[in-house]
């Protein structure tokens, strides 16, 4: 992932209430770019996450399925971000039988989740061109 992505899920995830959760360092971290843990009622779970910074590409059921398998044992769950999309088999492994559950966080999500929580985005007010047309218009 870019590090700019990884420290802005990051961030995005402390906002929903995670925990503890860091970026990690390295280049050869098996394709975890983070981790950190939730609260499920008196569960405490440990999640991982990916990152994918990709335009237009969407991401293929061999990337979601790898990240799958190297959070498989560790991991109650996994969150995969990208800022494009996922294929359609990209989906359907995420949430195959006998793995753990990957969330899938794409482009359009991540602008709805922005705007909900004001979240890297500014609320901007909006332009007084009405009042001034109407002040120049007297």
């Amino acid at each position: 992932g870019s590090v700019q992505f990884e420290h802005f899920a990051k961030n995005l995830l402390k906002e929903y209430g995670f925990r503890n959760v860091h970026v990690t360092r390295t280049t050869k971290d098996g394709g975890i770019d983070g981790y950190g843990k939730f609260k499920l009622g008196i569960a405490d779970l440990d999640v991982a996450f990916e990152c994918k910074r990709w335009n237009k590409t969407p991401v293929p059921k061999k990337e979601v399925a790898s990240f799958r398998g190297n959070i498989q044992g560790e991991y109650a769950q996994g969150i995969y971000f990208t800022t494009s999309s996922f294929t359609k088999d990209g989906k359907a492994v995420a949430l195959k039988k006998g793995g753990a559950p990957i969330a899938l966080i794409d482009g359009e999500m991540l602008v709805e989740i922005m705007v909900e929580k004001q979240f890297g985005v500014e609320a901007e007010e909006l332009p007084l061109y009405s009042i001034q047309l109407d002040n120049a218009l007297e």
